[in-house]
């Protein structure tokens, strides 16, 4: 399950990288950057090449950049949307909804939606995030094949959807099934 899930997060830090570097191209940040008194500006800063510098230190670095906290939060949302569908799924098997239960109590209310954030985040925490687990694997990920790769990229493609619509499908049973 650990190797699992960090596959998937790197693949997703991979297409986060992607689409940052696809938003580059339309991004009046970069045109700014470009005009040579900014160019002038930054070389006399010690800064050479400003846009490796944004996307290596703050968009594409592995522990602390954008793209590895979008992907952490991808991973534990659909975590989480894999929990919520499980709990509708078990509303439609004993045909009560529970969810009246759980936000009748403010407290409870909270609880629940606590809870619901609380399980992915530990989940991610104790296999990918903990003594950052996952650079040992992006290391071991990076060395493997091409076709591994794309392998992976169709399957992590796969897992998102299905994930989406299994919790489509869980929503959809329990407004047609729960009283």
């Amino acid at each position: 399950m650990e190797r699992f899930l960090n596959i998937i997060h790197y693949k997703l830090f991979v297409w986060f990288k992607f689409i940052d570097k696809i938003t580059n191209y339309i991004n009046p940040f970069w045109w700014i950057v470009e005009i040579p008194f900014v160019k002038r500006f930054h070389k006399k800063k010690g800064i050479e090449d400003f846009r490796k510098l944004m996307d290596e230190e703050v968009f594409s670095h592995k522990v602390t950049g954008f793209n590895i906290t979008y992907a952490g939060i991808v991973i534990g949302s659909l975590l989480g949307l894999i929990i919520f569908s499980l709990f509708n799924l078990l509303q439609v098997l004993i045909q009560k909804p529970l969810i009246n239960f759980f936000w009748e109590n403010p407290i409870i209310r909270i609880l629940f939606v606590i809870s619901l954030c609380i399980i992915p985040w530990k989940i991610c925490d104790k296999l990918i995030f903990n003594d950052d687990k996952y650079l040992k694997y992006f290391q071991e990920f990076e060395k493997q094949s091409e076709n591994w790769k794309r392998k992976w990229t169709w399957i992590t493609l796969s897992i998102i959807i299905g994930v989406i619509l299994i919790f489509a499908l869980s929503l959809f049973l329990f407004i047609k099934f729960c009283p």
